[in-house]
């Protein structure tokens, strides 16, 4: 029988053993949110913190996100969105907080110009093939 698929940001089951040093170990794969399947690894002194450990770096590779960005979504639209995953990873430390404070500027800057020009197309859909 196969695997059950694990959704995006979502964690499989995960396996512990107890190592011969005293330790636990916990494994599982999880699907991070571009879709690539991951191998996690955690130890820790009991089989609970080993996998209490395994989550918490299970939650640095995801921004449970739900926001869809279609064919039919502006590039506002998918700023907008994309921006506060961004802000999650610098806060998970998977980013440094300068990049998300230039990628932050870079966004609100290009809106404040977009209005200040009338930009022709504003708001207009951008169709992705």
């Amino acid at each position: 029988m196969a695997r059950p698929k694990i959704a995006a940001g979502g964690v499989g089951q995960a396996q512990v053993t107890q190592l011969t040093n005293g330790k636990w170990r916990a494994r599982a794969r999880m699907r991070n949110d571009s879709g690539e399947l991951v191998q996690l690894r955690a130890e820790g002194a009991t089989e609970d913190a080993a996998r209490e450990e395994l989550l918490s770096r299970a939650k640095t590779m995801t921004t449970h996100t739900k926001a869809i960005i279609t064919a039919e979504s502006t590039v506002q639209e998918a700023a907008e969105a994309w921006l506060p995953t961004v802000k999650v990873r610098a806060e998970n430390g998977t980013l440094s907080w300068s990049t998300y404070e230039n990628y932050e500027t870079t966004v609100r800057l290009t809106r404040a110009a977009e209005r200040h020009r009338g930009t022709p197309g504003q708001g207009k859909r951008v169709s992705v093939p």
